[in-house]
């Protein structure tokens, strides 16, 4: 449910701020979780300063910094645009259920 809820989030971004296409990554390792999102807006993402709770929009990435184990983002030139990944760690079952 908090990896559907980041991927989600994830996504959006993608759609309202990157350029073009987006393409989605997702690795499953013993110990991590690890979900990828281009686009091609080579723009890094920002965290919003001034967040309060009746604003509709800035708020992915906070609830991806809130949830993900880790977060980040690189760029790229083949393709152009940028990457911006996170992982939850842990050991996970393939259908992504905890022990």
């Amino acid at each position: 449910e908090v990896a559907y809820r980041i991927v989600q989030e994830s996504l959006t971004n993608a759609l309202r701020y990157g350029n073009g296409g987006i393409r989605l990554t997702v690795r499953q390792t013993p110990h991590a979780l690890r979900v990828e999102v281009h686009d091609a807006n080579p723009e890094a993402p920002r965290l919003s300063r001034n967040l309060d709770g009746t604003a509709e929009q800035g708020r992915g990435l906070h609830i991806i910094d809130s949830l993900a184990t880790c977060w980040g983002h690189t760029r790229s030139a083949d393709p152009a645009g940028k990457t911006v990944w996170f992982e939850l760690h842990g050991p996970t079952d393939p259908d992504g259920h905890s022990d």
